[in-house]
């Protein structure tokens, strides 16, 4: 019992300095810039040190009073480091959490932030509170900032074109831009991809920085030639209604003083402002809406559906690529269920429950779906499959088809015991065996491989049949040969064809002589009886002074 409790008090006293040593997690809220301007968004950070690296710390909430807090989630930064001592190896592991904000206030001010306070398991750490300066940002009349929605009314799940123009006499350095839309829970906003990056802005969308692409143009600004830069975003509204979206703006420092030899010189923030929206939001309609519809909103869609062979075995499964194009992106598209109203045929059909994610191409405007589908009934197609969706233009829902897919599904056939047919007995005839067997039957079965008339012919044999296998070998032989005397009479050949029609030539000039006058044919007749010299390898001039006369 002694040895027990002196056994505790040394684990005791070896556990309590390894606790104390080990540091106390410590948190401090900071800012990613050192400047804060109303009605631009800015990110506030939360670093904690002295957690583990497991399990996860959950966010904890922080409320700033007369701003919009928005979560931007937390991430790890793990440092591993080794130390070796007297040869002796220690291992440190290092884990910092850091938890983001992005914070946006309307008005300028002073902003109170915190405390925050973040657990993991039985340990906490606590952020003191702090206070921020909100300042106010002057206007200018360099820029001009403008959002272009939609001037008709938008309906639920529409995929919409929101322009983005900046006008601006000077470019400003480091442009921030603050888009209400593109972070508001009542739309799904997306950033068409980018073919150059060279050619896109930084914009928050969401809770992430995303490239957005651009077009830079000139234009005109109150009688003064500005640049145009016009960006887009595509936005599906979730609800319907009417949506009040605050004023977009954009900040940029320009240059307020004398700049020095190396251009530098006093910069001050100003901004471009654009007013509150309001966009009305429709419900899609509930009249003539077809079974088969699954949300989908456009004026232009196709349907294609390919399968991965044309022949299947009854019961086994056959992969189906279902692809739809449009001319907007199809970021949000889903597929209804192959086997519903207007699919495929359930008696025939048996599609997963598993709901199909889809591929993006052709810049988000093509999406193709891989379903599986089972075949369990006899088939000679992949019926065409149809498309719901509805056109906002019209105001109408619109049906379209796939093209069906011709397919071959084989199966065996399950006989049953009405389906055998009994056999009379009959009497053994000469030259037939009983059988002894009574629980034997005979059955008459044609075996054979080829037809009952061709069961007495022969086999070709004899003279005839030497004679086809010399044939065989003969045909290829002359071939050969012609082909080598043409290849090697090909230049005689040539020459001979040119010289005949050297001489056709002389031949129809002499008879053209004849008719006509001398002056007329003299010149032509000396240059054809020339060419006709040069065909036959001879001089032309070694004439004797014929066609000196001739041309006289």
């Amino acid at each position: 019992m002694r040895a027990a409790v002196l056994a505790l008090l040394f684990v005791a006293t070896v556990a309590a300095p390894a606790r104390a040593q080990q540091p106390e997690p410590t948190a401090q809220l900071t800012l990613e810039r050192n400047e804060v301007h109303a009605g631009i968004p800015f990110t506030l950070a939360l670093v904690v040190d002295g957690f583990e690296d497991k399990p996860q710390p959950d966010v904890p909430k922080l409320e700033v009073a007369g701003a919009k807090v928005t979560p931007m989630g937390v991430t790890p930064q793990r440092r591993e480091s080794i130390t070796i001592i007297n040869g002796r190896q220690a291992r440190t592991v290092q884990v910092r959490w850091v938890f983001k904000w992005s914070i946006e206030v309307a008005k300028p001010g002073k902003l109170r932030v915190g405390p925050v306070t973040v657990v993991q398991g039985s340990r906490r750490a606590v952020a003191a509170a702090g206070d921020l300066t909100v300042q106010d940002v002057e206007t200018t009349n360099d820029m001009k900032f403008e959002v272009v929605l939609p001037a008709r009314p938008v309906f639920v799940g529409e995929t919409i074109d929101v322009k983005l123009v900046w006008m601006f006499a000077r470019e400003p350095d480091s442009p921030q831009f603050s888009v209400p839309l593109a972070s508001s829970e009542d739309f799904i906003v997306t950033a068409p991809p980018a073919t150059d990056q060279r050619r896109t802005l930084s914009m928050r969308i969401g809770d992430k920085e995303l490239p957005v692409p651009y077009e830079i143009d000139q234009a005109d600004l109150g009688g003064r030639q500005v640049n145009r830069v016009t960006m887009r975003l595509l936005a599906a509204p979730k609800k319907a209604g009417k949506i009040m979206l605050p004023g977009a703006s954009v900040l940029g420092s320009f240059l307020v003083g004398r700049a020095d030899f190396f251009g530098r010189g006093p910069m001050k923030m100003f901004r471009a402002s654009d007013v509150a929206r309001t966009i009305e939001v429709k419900p899609l309609p509930e009249t003539d809406k077809p079974p088969g519809f699954a949300g989908a909103v456009g004026t232009q869609f196709s349907i294609a559906v390919g399968t991965s062979r044309s022949v299947v075995q009854l019961g086994e499964p056959v992969e189906l690529a279902v692809t739809v194009k449009s001319n907007q992106r199809l970021d949000t598209l889903s597929l209804p269920k192959l086997d519903s109203p207007g699919g495929l045929p359930k008696d025939k059909f048996t599609v997963g429950t598993e709901v199909p994610t889809g591929e993006l191409a052709d810049e988000g405007k093509t999406k193709t779906f891989k379903v599986v589908a089972q075949v369990t009934g006899p088939a000679t197609e992949i019926p065409a499959i149809a498309f719901s969706y509805f056109d906002p233009v019209k105001g109408t829902y619109q049906t379209i088809h796939s093209d069906p897919i011709a397919v071959a599904v084989k199966g065996g056939s399950i006989i049953g015991a009405g389906d055998v047919v009994a056999v009379a007995p009959t009497k053994p005839g000469p030259g037939t065996r009983a059988v002894d067997d009574p629980g034997a039957a005979l059955v008459a079965a044609e075996l054979a491989l080829s037809s009952p008339t061709a069961a007495t012919s022969k086999p070709l044999s004899g003279a005839l049949l030497w004679l086809l296998v010399g044939a065989l070998y003969a045909i290829p032989l002359l071939l050969l040969a012609l082909r080598t005397w043409q290849v090697r009479t090909q230049s005689q050949r040539e020459e001979a064809a040119e010289v005949r029609a050297a001489r056709r030539k002389v031949e129809a000039e002499l008879a053209r002589a004849a008719k006509d006058p001398a002056r007329d044919t003299a010149g032509s007749l000396v240059t054809t009886l020339r060419t006709f010299a040069r065909t036959l390898d001879r001089d032309p001039n070694d004439d004797g002074g014929l066609f000196a006369k001739i041309e006289t």
